[in-house]
């Protein structure tokens, strides 16, 4: 919700956008191995880490979250 104003953050919201990402991958990447992104997950099945069962499942999980965040953020400003 940085940058949902119309000045937002402003030349922060990068910074701000950043830090939460970093903030969540230290506190979850243990947990997920910090697939908070679906070009990651992909990364993560083309070295062969993970089976082609999990990325489907690690997939489906992220584009509910996306969703979810996006109308967290449409209708609960």
């Amino acid at each position: 919700m940085t940058v949902l104003g119309p000045n937002g953050a402003g030349p922060l919201a990068p910074l701000a956008i950043a830090s939460v990402l970093a903030v969540m991958v230290y506190a979850g990447g243990h947990v997920s191995g910090g697939h908070y992104n679906p070009a990651v997950s992909f990364a993560i099945f083309l070295r062969r880490k993970i089976s082609l069962l999990d990325l489907g499942l690690y997939w489906v999980a992220q584009c509910i979250a996306a969703a979810a965040a996006a109308y967290l953020a449409l209708y609960y400003e």
